[in-house]
Parts: structure tokens; sequence; C-alpha cells
């Protein structure tokens, strides 16, 4: 007679079966987001690191293409100086652009980014010198520059060699 009447349920169940499947997709797509937030905390971090080490390299060039005078006579007493006593010479040289000796352009640029985004910023350069390579018929100069960049606690170095020309006695 009535044949439909065994299909009574049919739907609800369907309804209930998709709404508990979608119910079970977004709570898996939810945690598994939530477990990378940490992550994705950590490398925006480790970019602004970055970020800010690559913006004191650049005032590092900077000077250097204002003052190469400076630079190269700084250059020659660290080469003809043993280690011990080269060290206050590099070491004025890099001063303004350290967070930790609180130099100027260090705390201008930190004070930038700091204006930015409110996070805590420090950078510094490790090392600027000038590398000469030479062979027979054959002489090249860098500047091999070692800057560092933090941000919070990630802390970031690069590294950048530039070919420059100077003339040699």
């Amino acid at each position: 007679m009535n044949r439909r009447l065994p299909r009574r349920g049919f739907a609800l169940a369907m309804v209930l079966v998709l709404t508990i499947g979608l119910l079970v997709f977004v709570s898996v797509l939810f945690f598994r987001s939530r477990a990378q937030r940490d992550t994705f905390g950590q490398l925006e971090l480790q970019a602004k690191a970055l970020a800010a080490a690559r913006g004191i390299m650049q005032m590092a060039l900077y000077k250097f293409r204002v003052l190469p005078t400076e630079f190269y006579q700084v250059a020659s007493a660290v080469r003809e100086l043993p280690p011990a006593q080269a060290a206050p010479y590099t070491s004025i040289w890099l001063a303004e652009m350290d967070s930790e000796r609180d130099g100027p352009i260090a705390r201008r640029l930190t004070d930038a980014l700091k204006l930015h985004d409110g996070r805590t910023y420090r950078v510094g350069i490790n090392r600027f010198e000038l590398i000469t390579r030479e062979d027979t018929g054959y002489r090249r100069d860098f500047i091999k520059i070692e800057a560092w960049g933090q941000c919070e606690t990630e802390k970031k170095i690069i590294e950048e060699l530039l070919e420059v020309e100077v003339t040699h006695d």
C-alpha cells in the first residue's frame, strides 16, 4: 500500500551524517592551523630580523660610498697592525652601526622599525673588511660585510661581498 513508510527518516539521517562529516572536517582544519601558529610567528620574527640586518648592511654600504678614504685608512692600518692592536680601529669604524654601543645610525634604524610594529630590534656589523685576491695578471678587491639583525629573540646574520676598485701602489 504505502511503500514510503520505511524511508521516513532517511533524509534526516543523511543531513545528520553530512553535518557530522562537515564538523569533523572543520575541527581537524582548525586544530592543524592552530598548531602552525607558533611556526608562523617564528617565521615572522625571522623575516623581520633579516630585514633589520639588511637595513644596517645598506647603511654600512652607504657609509663606505660616502667616506671611502676613511675606510681605506682604517683598512690599511688594520692590515699593518697585529689583530690585538687593530681591534680599536675597526671598533671605531663600526661603533655607530651597533645597537649594543648605542650608535646613532643603529638607534635611528631600530627606532624606525620599532615605530612600525612595536617590537624590540637590535642591529650591528660584525665584520667590514677589504679583501684582495690576486694572481698573475689578476687583481680584484672586495669588501666583505657581515651584518646581524635581531627581532625579539630571533637573530639572523647575513654576509655580502661587494667588488670595489682600489688603486694599488
